[in-house]
């Protein structure tokens, strides 16, 4: 998202070093400065930016479910755009995208309209998709993914199933696959999501799932 014409923003989580924030009663935080020029005197801290109309006027922000009802990933979406942190408290990229996309076409998993956000599918580049659960994963399709769906069960457990034209895939099997030709009659995407028994034969990915770096 741009800001107004009047406003330069310069890169998000620059440091500015002995800068304050300076909005009213707020001590800041001395490593996310952000600076609006074009207003003069005008610096801001990481939250007062976030809770600004120039990041949220147009980003949506969602935290992914980890372990033992943890959040370990903020994510900032747009229509095409996404900006990913670290929501540990201990790391140091909480304050800087540990990645981000333009021009992304991006999947927001939901519980029957519920839980939005719990685990989050996007693609920058044919074939290559970025999965935000309680990690990151990067992981090579062959076919588009065009639906969706990460259900929540009782205990706050993420379930979520990718639907490509010709395959259903399973991200908490390691990404494993089934042909949609396989599929019972009497099962839809719901059931096909909390069958984990051996009995739900996949197929393996022809391509290693790998981990996206960070810097704790």
């Amino acid at each position: 998202m741009d800001p107004p014409p009047s406003l330069k923003l310069y890169a998000l989580g620059q440091v500015l070093k002995q800068m304050k924030c300076t909005q009213k009663n707020c001590n800041g935080e001395a490593r996310a400065f952000q600076l609006l020029g074009g207003v003069k005197g005008m610096v801001w801290c990481q939250k007062h930016y976030e809770d600004s109309m120039f990041y949220h006027d147009n980003l949506k922000g969602y935290y992914t479910y980890g372990v033992r009802k943890s959040n370990p990933f903020r994510v900032c979406v747009g229509e095409t755009i996404i900006y990913i942190y670290n929501n540990q408290i201990s790391s140091r990229n909480r304050i800087t995208p540990i990645i981000s996309a333009d021009n992304a076409k991006i999947f927001i998993g939901s519980s029957y309209d519920q839980h939005q956000g719990n685990t989050i599918l996007f693609t920058y580049d044919i074939g290559v998709y970025i999965y935000v659960a309680h990690h990151l994963l990067r992981i090579l399709i062959a076919e588009e993914i065009v639906e969706y769906y990460s259900f929540v069960d009782e205990f706050g457990s993420a379930y979520p199933v990718a639907v490509g034209i010709k395959h259903v895939y399973f991200p908490n099997r390691k990404w494993q696959y089934i042909s949609k030709e396989n599929i019972k009659d009497d099962e839809d995407i719901v059931t096909l999501a909390y069958r984990m028994d051996e009995t739900l034969r996949c197929y393996k990915l022809p391509y290693p799932v790998t981990k996206v770096i960070q810097k704790d």
